[in-house]
């Protein structure tokens, strides 16, 4: 469907040699475990998104029962819920809570590749379904349906922003990991601690700014202790991905196959049109009502980043490596998805 389904549909058709898991004219039931609360705009454009499409496309013969809020599994257990198998069916997860099982994952949060996230979601599919998935996914019994990055992070400070080049003497909520050398580059101090702290932080002055997009700092009510803020920043992302056990995959009717396949294209195009959607509006309200002074980024400053942070992927790709995995691989691919992407 729209922009998905041509280039994405090959990548997801591998043929099932496993029994059927209910004939074509019986019904099947599935458990998608989600972290969101049910007003959160990733579960309800994401998740509530989905099942609605799954029910439409298979004309209620596949129902799937949403756990939402961490019902099944905090964060950290997603992945291991989900590739255990018998708890949930289909769950989000997110690689960066699991860098040291899902590090190839990571490549579209990398900061310094992009502008527009609707396109590198686009590019960041092509790569996690094929071979992310074969070299990483799968081996952790885990099939993806949905991969759709946040819009990029930004930063978001109690004081003003004169070049995001050059960010030296703020001190700054780093998401961890890449974060931290993106931070260092950048000349800032990162300090690592979970997104939900960073209000009371910037609050009491511990944290000078945070790396945040518009539509998580208003879940945080950050724009009650924010005052500047940047847009059009290439500083990296969060991805997001819906994923099938394998087992389960391979237990489904070719006909299931193709419905959920089918219903993960669809979702993630409306995820990212809603993210993208939200953010903007998100940060022209803020700016158009005083609350926050916005610094947009032109392309002469984009480039800097661009320039500046490439060592940052770099040496993501050189640690994935030594590491044994493909990184300057999975790197390279998504390189090249990006430069083909629409609106690239």
């Amino acid at each position: 469907m729209k922009r998905y389904l041509a280039a994405a549909a090959a990548a997801l058709t591998l043929a099932s040699a496993a029994p059927s898991r209910a004939a074509d004219d019986k019904a099947i039931t599935l458990r998608l475990a989600d972290t969101q609360s049910i007003t959160h705009p990733v579960s309800v454009e994401g998740a509530q998104y989905f099942i609605k499409r799954v029910a439409a496309i298979s004309g209620g013969k596949i129902r799937i029962d949403h756990y939402p809020a961490e019902q099944l599994g905090k964060s950290k257990d997603t992945l291991d819920v989900l590739a255990r198998g018998g708890i949930a069916d289909i769950s989000f997860v997110g690689p960066s809570w699991y860098p040291g099982k899902l590090p190839l994952a990571t490549v579209g949060d990398l900061p310094g590749m992009y502008v527009d996230a609707v396109a590198a979601s686009r590019a960041v599919w092509k790569v996690v379904s094929t071979t992310v998935y074969e070299k990483e996914l799968r081996k952790r019994g885990i099939r993806p349906l949905v991969a759709v990055l946040t819009p990029t992070y930004q930063v978001l400070s109690t004081s003003p922003i004169e070049r995001v080049d050059s960010l030296a003497g703020i001190k700054i909520r780093s998401p961890g990991g890449t974060f931290e050398n993106a931070a260092a580059v950048l000349g800032a101090t990162p300090v690592s601690m979970p997104a939900n702290e960073s209000y009371e932080a910037m609050q009491k002055g511990v944290l000078d700014a945070t790396f945040a997009n518009y539509v998580v700092a208003a879940g945080q009510r950050l724009d009650e202790v924010v005052k500047f803020g940047t847009f059009g920043a290439p500083l990296g992302s969060f991805t997001n991905l819906y994923c099938i056990n394998q087992r389960v995959w391979e237990s489904l009717p070719k006909h299931a196959q193709d419905v959920l396949t089918q219903a993960g294209l669809e979702t993630m195009d409306h995820l990212n049109e809603a993210l993208a959607v939200r953010e903007k509006a998100l940060a022209q309200k803020w700016e158009q009502s005083g609350l926050m002074k916005i610094k947009h980024l032109n392309a002469d400053e984009q480039k800097r980043l661009f320039e500046k942070l490439r060592p940052v992927q770099d040496k993501w790709s050189s640690d994935m490596d030594r590491r044994g995995l493909p990184g300057k691989q999975v790197l390279d691919e998504f390189r090249s998805a990006l430069a083909n992407a629409d609106g690239k």
